[in-house]
């Protein structure tokens, strides 16, 4: 499983002096479905025996969970519609860890597909919220095509709490991590995001200045990302801010 996980955004970012992040986002979506069309057969065959493996109760079958989780991933990117369906089935599996690397690997798609496991899911868990914070980070960081009014509508959402540090965290830090929606180049998801802190920042400076640093790395972008994130830290400078959050900004 390991051995077959690409780095993360975070660790590629790294690798570039000017960051492109949309670009480097969708390369490495590419990548994998290079792999998983590579090693579409393979993959298939290995996904198939882990199946007896993944009921067994922790620790055992651990090792069998996360590696089914990784090829479903690259299976999904490269078009496989039974894994897709597969993956939409195993939304309610005993087992948490396959249920969301079945989430997982129907992210970056954005079909139907995705839709019906994130509603599953909600419908499983909409009465636990420490789950359900996993949801609205998973609904907050995935393609959408709706775009910022999907995140407008979480943030009003009956089940999502303004008061609540964690629900807060899952949406607005599920946004950050929404690649193409919160560095697009026109600079409205960096917009949204700073309105949004200034708000979190009058119920919860804490939560709010600690959100802030999602503008840190604003000099590493290219100029046109660059350009959006320093407009965004000018708006929130102009606002009456607490001092913690201040500090930060």
């Amino acid at each position: 499983a390991t051995l077959l996980t690409i780095p993360g955004f975070a660790e590629l970012e790294s690798l570039f002096v000017k960051v492109d992040p949309i670009n480097i986002y969708r390369e490495s979506l590419n990548f994998q479905v290079l792999i998983g069309n590579e090693i579409l057969q393979e993959l298939r065959i290995i996904a198939e025996n882990l199946l007896v493996h993944i009921n067994y109760e922790w620790p055992k079958g651990k090792g069998e969970r996360k590696l089914l989780g990784t090829i479903w991933s690259f299976l999904t990117l490269a078009g496989d519609i039974n894994i897709q369906k597969n993956c939409v089935e195993s939304i309610s599996h005993s087992s948490m860890t396959i249920a969301r690397a079945a989430l997982g690997a129907l992210k970056p798609i954005d079909t139907s597909a995705t839709e019906e496991a994130s509603n599953l899911f909600y419908h499983l868990w909409k009465d636990n919220p420490v789950v359900l914070d996993s949801w609205f980070a998973y609904e907050a960081s995935r393609p959408n095509k709706q775009g910022i009014d999907a995140i407008e509508k979480l943030l009003s959402h009956s089940k999502f709490d303004w008061k609540a540090p964690n629900a807060i965290r899952a949406v607005l830090g599920g946004f950050s991590k929404n690649i193409e929606l919160f560095h697009s180049p026109d600079g409205k998801g960096y917009s949204f995001m700073a309105d949004k802190l200034v708000e979190v920042d009058k119920i919860n400076p804490i939560t709010a200045s600690r959100m802030v640093k999602v503008f840190s790395k604003w000099k590493t972008y290219i100029e046109k990302n660059k350009e959006g994130m320093y407009e965004s830290l000018l708006k929130l400078n102009k606002e009456n801010l607490s001092s913690n959050t201040r500090e930060v900004v």
